[in-house]
């Protein structure tokens, strides 16, 4: 054999192996790039709180496919944006629909590439001279819903290579943008049925206030303090909002006793005291009839023992201590200071100075030590007049 056929041989060979090693170094790049896809899936598997999930998961996104940061944008069709609900590395963006390269991929539901953003007529400059940040490189895909709408963008930006993304970026970025989509389109449908179930409550409990004019905001205002002294206790977010829905139901029962007796001025009679008694127990009926969700279905027990005392002389059953709910131990305290600090048909008003003290005073007899504890530190920080008005204010939308 010739020396250059060796030469051109040896070359041959050289060039299968250089192409070989990057072949090799391309699997196991795309390998990396599977597993991350998979750690990203267990990822939504295991967190449900999307607020704690997405800066997760596009961190990690970032790191598979070299990019410098990435931004979920989600479509407000009420105001006509696009806003970051998650940025990395960034302040929030809100951008106008149809504007900018997020803003034309969602119009237009198609993914785009870009290797020079400064030199493509629909990337939006101002975001970068508000940001002090430049753009070089561009992938963006649209979030697509279940019925295929559009309703956001996942951006990723600046390849940290200098390079520009590519098809397989694309591949990526689409199986995780799938999943983005569907968790963003759940936590918008929670958020609606959240909406719902509250107003549902709101006009529930309207409807007891229209029954007794002269307690006007009672239950209103008996949830706000239940969710104060509840916060004060230190308990999750969830069995705030529990308890709050719960005071909010807790004299539905009244809906069963005569006008003439609830709204009778001065002392009842015995019988009248017992209808009105009777109303606690109707509570728990009437509620236990209400389809709740699995983490709310003590509701109605929490709601209609309001009127349990810590002692034991309290009613419907009689229950003491540890017996009654936490809940309905909370209610009950606030239900007794916000009766004190108003005007029924018997008595006049305390000032919140007095009924303060006068809940103090009833403490390991009606009412939980612990809770009248809490009830003392969440008075001392939020139930001055000036706090108290801005509190029931703000919660009614004023």
């Amino acid at each position: 054999m010739s020396k250059q056929s060796v030469q051109d041989t040896q070359l041959v060979e050289d060039t299968g192996i250089k192409n070989l090693r990057k072949r090799i170094s391309f699997l196991e790049k795309e390998v990396l790039r599977f597993k991350k896809l998979l750690d990203i899936g267990q990822a939504f598997q295991s967190e449900m709180d999307i607020d704690n999930l997405l800066p997760l998961i596009i961190e990690q996104t970032s790191d598979s496919i070299g990019a410098d940061r990435c931004s979920v944008f989600v479509y407000n069709p009420e105001k006509g944006i696009l806003w970051t609900r998650v940025a990395q590395n960034s302040k929030p963006i809100v951008i106008p629909f149809g504007q900018g390269i997020a803003g034309w991929v969602l119009e237009n539901h198609e993914p785009l590439i870009i290797s020079d953003a400064y030199a493509d007529p629909r990337f939006d400059q101002s975001v970068d001279a508000k940001t002090g940040y430049h753009t070089n490189s561009i992938a963006a895909l649209p979030l697509l819903n279940r019925r295929g709408k559009a309703i956001g963008v996942f951006e990723a930006i600046n390849k940290t290579n200098g390079e520009a993304f590519d098809d397989s970026d694309i591949d990526f970025l689409s199986a995780v943008s799938a999943q983005i989509a569907a968790a963003i389109e759940n936590a918008m449908l929670y958020t609606q049925l959240l909406k719902t179930f509250e107003s549902f409550l709101d006009v529930m409990a309207f409807t007891i206030d229209a029954k007794h004019p002269v307690a006007r905001g009672h239950s209103r205002r008996v949830a706000i303090y239940s969710r104060g002294i509840a916060k004060e206790m230190g308990l999750a977010q969830e069995s705030v909002d529990k308890i709050y829905w719960a005071a909010l139901l807790h004299d539905y029962g009244k809906i069963s006793v005569p006008d003439s007796i609830l709204q009778k001025a001065g002392k009842l009679t015995d019988d009248e005291y017992e209808q009105i008694k009777r109303h606690a127990l109707m509570t728990y009926r009437i509620l236990s009839r209400i389809h709740f969700a699995q983490h709310l279905r003590d509701i109605p027990l929490i709601a209609s023992e309001h009127h349990e005392r810590w002692d034991g002389k309290g009613y419907p059953f009689g229950k003491k201590d540890e017996q009654i709910p936490l809940g309905a131990r909370i209610i009950a305290l606030a239900d007794v200071f916000d009766a004190l600090t108003s005007f029924r048909e018997y008595h006049s008003p305390m000032t919140f100075a007095e009924a303060r003290d006068e809940v103090i005073s009833m403490s390991g007899k009606s009412f939980d030590p612990r809770v009248v504890d809490a009830f003392k530190k969440y008075y001392d920080k939020e139930l001055d007049p000036y706090k108290l008005r801005k509190t029931l204010w703000k919660s009614m939308g004023k």
